[in-house]
Parts: C-alpha cells; sequence; structure tokens
C-alpha cells in the first residue's frame, strides 16, 4: 500500500498554494502614482541624467517614463517590488474595462540594463453588466500589470505610446510570516 493516496497528495499541494497566496496577500500597497516623463527624484538630477543616457531615445510616436526610487540597502530592497501598470485615462460605464497590451522586458545592448516596451492595439475589453444609467466616468483603463524587483541604484525605464500613462505601487513585504494549517 503506498504511503500516501492521491488525496492526500492533493491536499498537500493545497496548502502550498494557499502558502502562496497568504505571501501575495503579506505584500502591502506602499503607493500608487503616475509616473511623470521627467521622473521622480530620488536621486540627484544630474546622477539621474547620467544614467539615462545609456538608455536608448523613444521612438517617435512614443513616450519614455522614468522612476527614481528612494534609495534603500540591499537588504532591505529584497522585500520591496514595484507593480507597473500602464493604461489610458478613459470615459466608461459601470463594467469593468480592460486594456489589451502588455509590458516587454528588454535589455541596453553592452550594459545590461532592463527597461520596459509597452505595445498595445488600443483595444478594450468589458464585463458586459447592464448600467442602470447610461452614466460615462473617467476612469484609468490598465492593461496586464508587471511586478518587478526593487532596484534604487538604477532608474526603472518605461516607454508608452503617446496618450497612454504607466502607474506605479510599491509593494512591501510584511515581517510576518504565514504558516498553512496542517
Amino acid at each position: 500500500m503506498p504511503c500516501c493516496s492521491y488525496t492526500s497528495l492533493y491536499l498537500e499541494t493545497m496548502k502550498i498554494h494557499h502558502l502562496l497566496l497568504a505571501g501575495i496577500v503579506l505584500l502591502t500597497a506602499m503607493s500608487c502614482n503616475t509616473i511623470k516623463s521627467s521622473g521622480d527624484s530620488g536621486k540627484g538630477a544630474a546622477e539621474a541624467a547620467a544614467q539615462l543616457k545609456n538608455f536608448p531615445a523613444p521612438r517617435k510616436g512614443y513616450v519614455r517614463y522614468v522612476i527614481n526610487l528612494p534609495s534603500r540597502s540591499i537588504n532591505q530592497e529584497q522585500n520591496y517590488k514595484i507593480e507597473l501598470s500602464p493604461g489610458k485615462l478613459m470615459m466608461v460605464d459601470c463594467n469593468r474595462h480592460f486594456l489589451a497590451g502588455s509590458l516587454k522586458e528588454e535589455t541596453v545592448n553592452g550594459f545590461g540594463y532592463t527597461y520596459y516596451t509597452f505595445a498595445t492595439s488600443g483595444n478594450v475589453s468589458a464585463t458586459r453588466m447592464g448600467c442602470p444609467d447610461a452614466k460615462l466616468t473617467q476612469k484609468f483603463v490598465a492593461a496586464k500589470s508587471l511586478l518587478t524587483d526593487y532596484n534604487s541604484r538604477l532608474p526603472l525605464v518605461i516607454y508608452a505610446p503617446e496618450g497612454y500613462q504607466v502607474r506605479y505601487k510599491v509593494f512591501k513585504a510584511s515581517a510576518e510570516t504565514a504558516a498553512p494549517e496542517a
């Protein structure tokens, strides 16, 4: 007779999934900002400008967004993550709206620096709830977000088509860890 059944193996797998979910839940949103194309200050202007010269200029029809994160020690930075959310302000009804598009990670040749390019067709999908009124409100309609490591030593550079924005959140892991139920 085997030492464990399919049921107990399934339960162990579910415990692992719950532990992973608990870890994600422990991430706390620290901030949500719209990035300025000139960047957030966290470094001196001269240092930030010197680092940006290694990144490609935005191609025609694109805008370069820059995030200069506040400096933290390497030990602290491992507890932080950045969520990038590209999107566009749009007039929408009561449904949930989703922008088609994705962020692609790219590397600066010769330097190894990472940057992101947002590509979109501009198509928007939405749920099909019946809205009680035809009222439209302006909301940020986002494409799929991307979670990346916190790195205050280099600027976080994102290229997006003109008319689109990039927003970001800083997540910090809790000092507490959770254990799954036995």
